[in-house]
């Protein structure tokens, strides 16, 4: 069974959330798709950050990892203030199907007032292999 990789840029936070792509083994278009948006973050909150997964090819395939790094919401807003669970398991996301899974997303207590009302830029990048 291959496995490969599915990158996708996605703005998030207290925000809308664009969709995004990755690449199929064999580099002819999206293998599958990672999506996802949280809203309602404040300083101590963990609330959970709901993805879509798209798979775009024919057959079935099998999500085994989903990680998300957090970039800046602005020059006083670090990432490090926003903290994105990992998913790790076995879930079958049928061809041509969508699939949703959820993982928390946590604001620490110390964000500072910066960070109230900005966008953080997540990317998620997940882990399949054909089902």
């Amino acid at each position: 069974m291959a496995i490969w990789i599915a990158g996708a840029v996605v703005l998030t936070g207290i925000g809308a959330a664009p969709a995004a792509c990755g690449s199929s083994p064999s580099g002819t278009g999206p293998a599958f798709t990672i999506s996802g948006d949280v809203s309602g973050l404040y300083p101590g909150a963990s609330l959970p950050l709901h993805l879509t997964v798209v798979n775009r090819e024919r057959f079935p395939i099998e999500i085994t990892s989903i990680t998300t790094t957090v970039s800046a919401a602005g020059p006083q807003c670090a990432g490090s203030n926003l903290s994105v669970t990992s998913f790790s398991g076995n879930v079958t996301v049928p061809a041509g199907s969508v699939t949703a899974l959820t993982v928390n997303a946590t604001m620490l207590h110390s964000a500072p007032g910066a960070c109230q009302g900005q966008v953080f830029a997540l990317q998620y990048r997940g882990a399949a292999t054909r089902s």
